[in-house]
């Protein structure tokens, strides 16, 4: 009967031990999934910035391109 009992707390400490481990690694990758969700916010605002189209204009101007906004509108080509 002792060593039933006892084998029931070893089973139990060692289930005890388990959970605490997961609990620690869902924790862990909790903070990992914010610190990435906060780096994929930063880098889809760094990306919308530079295609805005004053920015690539102002690129165009500091690299010294010969290009110039177009004056005319865009048109559809339609098959007939």
């Amino acid at each position: 009967m002792i060593l039933l009992v006892v084998a029931c707390i070893f089973i139990y400490i060692s289930n005890h031990y388990a959970v605490i481990m997961n609990l620690s690694e869902i924790d862990s990758l909790q903070t990992k999934l914010t610190d990435v969700k906060y780096e994929t916010l930063t880098i889809s605002s760094q990306l919308m910035r530079e295609s805005r189209q004053s920015f690539v204009r102002q690129m165009v101007n500091d690299r010294g391109l010969s290009l110039e906004d177009s004056t005319t509108p865009p048109f559809k080509i339609t098959k007939e």
